[in-house]
């Protein structure tokens, strides 16, 4: 298992977990207009639609109770932190890309934002299990999910390279998912060893 490894190596004892694997999810408002772009012949047999994920549909709904149900009263950057943590569990947040430092990226032919709604793995297989379960539990992905982010990054010790790494989910209106995955691997200390720097 990746998380397994004591002291934040992964169970390879090869590489460094650097911060906390995440889940980020996009989502696009929920608006049955797209229907009408459906062929006539076809319309009976749909009752919604998924939109076509850009700046202007993306879903930004600041809180959001499990299950994106609306909270029972009124909540603002304002209001205190323990009613939002009692109402709204943060992967039910929306977060800007200035909060979670996540830059705008580009998917199969869609440009991505970097904001979302985020869920924290944790550090252990237990902790990611129980987070996983609990967001399948209340349907935190659904018809209005666009794309879910996996992220992590992770340090290599013995060459001193850093990985930061995406898994994304897309879901396109009328077609099925598709996923990819980029690993940037970059490095941040200097090294002495002539043969590897040969290499990179």
């Amino acid at each position: 298992m990746v998380f397994e490894g004591p002291e934040g190596f992964l169970s390879n004892r090869e590489m460094f977990l650097i911060g906390m694997p995440r889940l980020r999810q996009l989502r696009v408002k929920s608006d049955n207009s797209c229907l009408s772009e459906t062929p006539r012949q076809l319309q009976h047999f749909f009752t919604s639609c998924l939109q076509e994920y850009n700046i202007l549909t993306e879903d930004k709904t600041q809180y959001s109770l499990p299950g994106w149900q609306r909270p029972p009263i009124d909540l603002d950057v304002n209001s205190s932190e323990e009613l939002i943590d009692n109402y709204c569990p943060k992967p039910w947040r929306y977060s800007s890309f200035k909060s979670i430092q996540t830059l705008p990226y580009m998917g199969d032919n869609v440009l991505y934002g970097g904001g979302g709604f985020v869920a924290d793995l944790g550090y252990s297989i237990t902790t990611a299990l129980s987070v996983a379960s609990s967001l399948k539990e209340n349907n935190w992905i659904d018809d209005s999910t666009a794309a879910v982010f996996v992220e992590f990054t992770v340090f290599s010790p013995t060459t001193m390279l850093f990985s930061s790494v995406k898994l994304l989910f897309e879901r396109f209106p009328y077609v099925a998912t598709t996923t990819s995955l980029r690993i940037n691997t970059f490095n941040v200390y200097p090294t002495t060893n002539k043969t590897f720097l040969q290499l990179y």
